[in-house]
């Protein structure tokens, strides 16, 4: 099943686990409060934030493109 980005769900958990995973390594815990906090605090986005925002970035350089094969598509990205 795929997330509103069109990226698999399954995929971005285990993305964001293993984001998880490599804090827990470099703070040395396994508490995920502290990792929250840590990932508020240092700023980190999860990984559906940052796909999301990284699609909207390339679908409105994308339109803006005056390549006439990005022309000939923009009608898909418009609708996405």
């Amino acid at each position: 099943m795929h997330s509103k980005h069109g990226v698999n769900r399954t995929d971005v958990k285990s993305l964001e686990f293993t984001v998880t995973r490599v804090l827990m390594t470099n703070f040395k815990t396994s508490s995920k409060d502290i990792i929250i906090e840590c990932k508020r605090y240092f700023g980190f986005r999860d990984v559906d934030e940052l796909i999301t925002q990284r699609k909207r970035a390339f679908l409105a350089a994308f339109n803006a493109n005056g390549n006439s094969t990005c022309n000939v598509c923009k009608h898909v990205a418009d609708r996405i």
